[in-house]
């Protein structure tokens, strides 16, 4: 069992002035936490984006028992969904944030404080400020739409007959030992909550699968690992998380994968390399299905930004590990 990072991670981390929290995995087993100027270990950070992969995750797992299908459209999936476009735009395309539809969710929570304590169904927040028209065809293009992950929510939420959170903690979190994961619904919980150093969106419920998880290091990376050693999982699952569907972002479905170079061998494979943020709050995960070894960083400081790119590619490095760019 490892018991702290590598050296060089170490160096990196402790010449950073922001405060963070890492942890390191080595053949599925993972390190103690390590707090730096001021982290705070073993406590629940905003991990963003990451939400986007945990619910793709639910709905590969929904799939796989016959609830629903990637490629069936919004229409077939959420039959409340009263926007435009409903049946042209599937599931999969708002996985891979190829669905063409005009994003109205972020604008809407700039300019409109009052919207998260409205308290919005999922299925109201897809029909009234989730996504617009369709700006071009299905699949045309890569945008990142944070809107379309409304509708996953509801589509999940109505699939899985049960409210979103309940379902993603039963579904993921728990079965992959995240156990202090949680999704947010306006602000982090519990007893002394870690404290952003900056400005943020607050998170109402109906945004949990844009950007809704809270975890720690730990749990992002025991969810990268879920759906690599779970029989919860099958081959065609694990093939279309690494199947690339925008190259220029390595992005599969609801994350990316990064394309690296073993330094050893010459062969290239795919790597899960996830990373959130909401303002001040920045998280990342990567992991290496092949190797079974990874790295989690989390951080309520933007300013620690500088320190976490150099410690993803330190990891990497280490890992005998090339990039490409």
């Amino acid at each position: 069992m490892i018991t702290h990072l590598t050296s060089a991670l170490s160096m990196f981390a402790i010449a950073s002035e922001a405060p963070h929290v890492v942890a390191e995995m080595k053949a599925g087993r993972i390190a103690p936490e390590m707090a730096i100027s001021g982290g705070q270990s073993n406590k629940v950070h905003q991990a963003g984006s990451i939400a986007k992969y945990v619910c793709t995750l639910a709905a590969l797992r929904l799939e796989n028992e016959g609830r629903l299908s990637l490629d069936a459209s919004i229409a077939e999936l959420l039959p409340e969904y009263n926007g435009p476009n409903a049946s042209d735009v599937t599931l999969r395309r708002l996985l891979e944030n190829r669905s063409g539809l005009e994003d109205r969710l972020i604008p809407a929570l700039r300019n409109d404080p009052s919207l998260p304590s409205k308290k919005l169904s999922l299925i109201d927040a897809a029909n009234e400020i989730g996504v617009g028209e369709a700006t071009k065809a299905p699949g045309v293009m890569f945008e990142y739409t944070n809107g379309n992950w409304v509708l996953v929510g509801a589509i999940l939420e109505h699939v899985g007959e049960q409210p979103l959170s309940n379902l993603l903690d039963a579904w993921v979190l728990k079965p992959a030992g995240a156990d202090t994961a949680y999704i947010i619904d306006g602000e982090l919980t519990g007893d002394d909550p870690v404290i952003a150093k900056g400005t943020s969106l607050p998170l109402p419920s109906f945004v949990a699968c844009a950007g809704g998880l809270a975890g720690t290091p730990t749990d992002l990376l025991k969810i990268s690992r879920y759906a690599f050693r779970s029989s919860d999982f099958d081959f065609d699952d694990r093939a279309a998380l690494r199947s690339v569907t925008t190259s220029a972002q390595d992005y599969t479905l609801g994350g990316r994968f990064k394309l690296v170079r073993d330094a050893n061998t010459g062969q290239k494979r795919r790597i899960s390399w996830q990373s959130g943020n909401n303002g001040a709050w920045y998280a990342f995960v990567a992991y290496d299905p092949d190797t079974d070894n990874g790295f989690a960083l989390v951080t309520p400081d933007a300013d620690a930004a500088e320190y976490t790119l150099e410690m993803r590619y330190t990891w990497l490095d280490e890992q005998g590990l090339v990039p490409f760019q």
